[in-house]
């Protein structure tokens, strides 16, 4: 009670605010190390009266000392102090209070309830849980995870964004120095790591995560939809800075920070809609915009004649082809040629003899680390791609391509860790592995200092002076922190940030922030999920055919008895991609179309920039199976 009363009384650190020098040095003596493990050196055999006091000591210090918040989580979680006061030894403490019973009744969340003083210490220890378990999570590559603290920190997330305004989550609650919306960030941080983790390897089940019973699904997309056009006209008006927490709707609260409560499907509809809506009040005042490309240049003449657009990229674009021989080809653009020329040139942006990208063993793409990449002109071109990709997502054009996860993490904003690197590097992933769980000693035993060899055999220092500052099973943890950082973020920073200056040109970070990498990449590329051939067929048109046609008869009973692999590839034969459009063949723009293509026996042919397969008029089924 002591610690916490000079903590409150003493300590208001924030960016503007000074401490007497005087007062500054006795109160350091908190975070000191040695003063640590004395507070809790009993804390093993304490009751849960204990624990609630230390906890709420540590939640104290985080929020009044912010700067010293990283240095306190790790010295609490990979220190001596973690064998103290344990993740296990918080939640069991945690799940024994009024609170955490009042909560699993279904207990629903009021002002008086959150802000009551007699629950000030239970909060207190529910965010020193969440913060620790956080930490924990940044490198670890596997964990036992704590399921019931996954549905308190859902619930808890949600209603607090739900119940919002209702509840001042801006308002101190008596007795501490917690606020409900420092409960909500650090809640809705955790369970964001949890779902990205359930992501990659599902450990939950289906439909776990979703919490559509607390609304109405029928009108969700509408509202919200509505609710985001009042808030861009009130961002007009009001700035950032002056906003209010609590001024953000219920809905786009959820939306906007645990969108994984909402079903996939409703998610990709509200952003067609955000999308339209930004095309209808673009559209009023820019006209199309018309572009030559020669077949044989098509990456030069499209960096040279759409990159400096910028965001009037959004606008139609019609493509005029140029053939080998300088000859225009036939034809108006009508959508479909600009689908052809956006296919062609990822096609050639993607390949790995082009530099730009490499693959993992996946054949999943990311950008190139080596130095060459980093030149001003390559990230000229990869701020062009990201036009491009943003492009097509814009338009609903499915790009055959797919992308590591950690490269999707950076369109959402998002640094990677140490379960995103077996991807791109295995082996060093085994040996960082290797080396959190040695237990011999380590400093002299392996001999590694915080330097890294990058890909062109230059030594790189991961800290100031790292070449002479030794790994030891101290520091280790900080060392595999550093090294994971360099590898993912670090070498392909520019990279990415080149290319997110791009695509955010055309495509609002906020409307990806609503899918996780997983749900991105089905965005960009399509559903990896079964094609339905009885959905491809309600959703084609025919040209000198009739679907009573026999040929057309004949076509489908063929098809259908395809094999997956074929069904793919008659679907990129004719659209360019392999896989359907998320929301089914309804969406896919042009429609798949059959038009005659006269008889006999030659081979059908496609034009996917319109998606139509010319079909010849096979006398039999034998003939055109």
């Amino acid at each position: 009670d002591n610690h916490v009363t000079i903590i409150q009384d003493h300590l208001e650190l924030s960016a503007t605010s000074q401490i007497y020098p005087g007062i500054l040095k006795w109160i350091s003596i908190l975070i000191d190390a040695q003063h640590l493990e004395t507070v809790l050196s009993s804390v093993k055999s304490a009751n849960t009266k204990a624990i609630l006091k230390i906890s709420n000591f540590f939640s104290t210090l985080m929020i009044r000392w912010p700067s010293k918040k990283s240095n306190l989580l790790s010295k609490m979680t990979y220190g001596k102090l973690s064998d103290q006061l344990s993740i296990n030894l918080l939640w069991k403490g945690f799940n024994s209070t009024d609170l955490a019973r009042l909560l699993s009744n279904g207990q629903p969340l009021s002002n008086s309830f959150i802000t009551d003083p007699a629950f000030a210490e239970e909060w207190g220890m529910f965010y020193l849980f969440c913060e620790l378990f956080s930490r924990i999570l940044l490198i670890i590559d596997d964990y036992e995870f704590f399921d019931e603290s996954k549905k308190s920190s859902e619930n808890i997330a949600f209603i607090l964004y739900w119940s919002g305004p209702q509840l001042k989550i801006s308002n101190v609650i008596e007795g501490s120095c917690i606020k409900p919306i420092y409960i909500r960030e650090v809640a809705t941080k955790l369970l964001k790591q949890i779902h990205a983790r359930d992501s990659r390897r599902r450990f939950t089940p289906e439909h776990h995560w979703l919490m559509t019973s607390e609304f109405d699904m029928s009108t969700f997309a509408k509202s919200v939809v509505t609710e985001e056009q009042d808030l861009e006209r009130e961002n007009e008006k009001t700035s950032m800075d002056k906003r209010q927490p609590e001024s953000i709707s219920p809905r786009l609260g959820v939306l906007h920070n645990i969108p994984f409560v909402i079903p996939f499907d409703e998610r990709v509809r509200i952003f067609r809609q955000f999308v339209r809506n930004d095309r209808e009040s673009y559209a009023m005042f820019e006209p199309r915009t018309r572009v030559t490309i020669r077949r044989n240049q098509i990456f030069e003449d499209g960096f040279t004649n759409l990159n400096a657009m910028g965001p009037k990229l959004k606008n139609s674009v019609a493509i005029q082809f140029i053939d080998e021989f300088g000859i225009q080809e036939a034809g108006i653009d009508g959508g479909g040629l600009f689908k052809e020329f956006l296919t062609s040139l990822t096609r050639i942006a993607f390949d790995a003899e082009y530099g730009l990208f490499l693959s993992t063993k996946e054949q999943l793409l990311h950008p190139n680390p080596h130095s060459y990449a980093c030149q001003e002109i390559q990230l000229r071109h990869y701020e062009f791609l990201g036009r491009i990709l943003g492009k097509a997502l814009y338009e609903g054009i499915l790009v055959d391509a797919a992308f590591a996860g950690f490269f999707l993490n950076k369109w959402l904003g998002e640094r990677s860790y140490l379960d995103d690197l077996p991807s791109v590097d295995p082996e060093l992933y085994q040996g960082l592995v290797y080396l959190k769980n040695y237990n011999g000693d380590v400093e002299s035993d392996l001999s590694l200092n915080f330097t890294v060899v990058d890909n062109e055999s230059r030594t790189i220092e991961l800290i100031h002076g790292g070449s002479d500052i030794p790994v030891t099973k101290h520091n280790r943890i900080n060392y595999i922190y550093k090294m994971v950082d360099y590898r993912l973020n670090v070498q392909i920073g520019l990279q990415c940030q080149a290319f997110f200056r791009g695509l955010k040109d055309l495509i609002e970070p906020k409307w990806l922030k609503m899918f996780n990498q997983q749900e991105l990449q089905i965005l960009v590329g399509g559903a990896y999920f079964p094609i339905s051939i009885a959905d491809l067929q309600q959703n084609t048109v025919y040209a000198d055919y009739k679907d009573d046609d026999p040929v057309i008869i004949n076509f489908w009973k063929v098809v259908s008895e395809f094999s997956e692999e074929q069904k793919q590839k008659l679907i990129k034969f004719v659209t360019s991609c392999s896989r359907p459009p998320l929301l089914g063949f309804k969406e896919l723009n042009p429609k798949f179309s059959i038009r005659r293509a006269g008889t006999g026996t030659r081979l059908p042919s496609s034009s996917t920039c319109v998606n139509l397969l010319k079909l010849p008029a096979y006398p039999d089924e034998n003939t055109l199976r």
